[in-house]
């Protein structure tokens, strides 16, 4: 993996994008739980996010996110 890669990848992470795996036991981000909270808000769902890993998190987001498109 080049450097420009690896950067590259940092930043979707850190973005909270689903495009790369994370180990399961990785906390949430800060911008992955932000947009957690405003799907579940519009989904009219309450927000669990701080109780998540960054991988259920991005599952629970998928998830919210197909919900709000119906």
């Amino acid at each position: 993996m080049t450097k420009s890669t690896q950067d590259a990848a940092l930043l979707r992470q850190r973005a909270g994008t689903p495009m790369d795996p994370v180990d399961p036991d990785t906390p949430i981000t800060e911008v992955t739980a932000a947009r957690l909270r405003d799907a579940a808000e519009k989904a009219g769902e309450p927000f669990d996010g701080r109780s998540l890993t960054e991988a259920q998190a991005r599952e629970r987001l998928r998830h919210l996110e197909a919900a709000n498109k119906d």
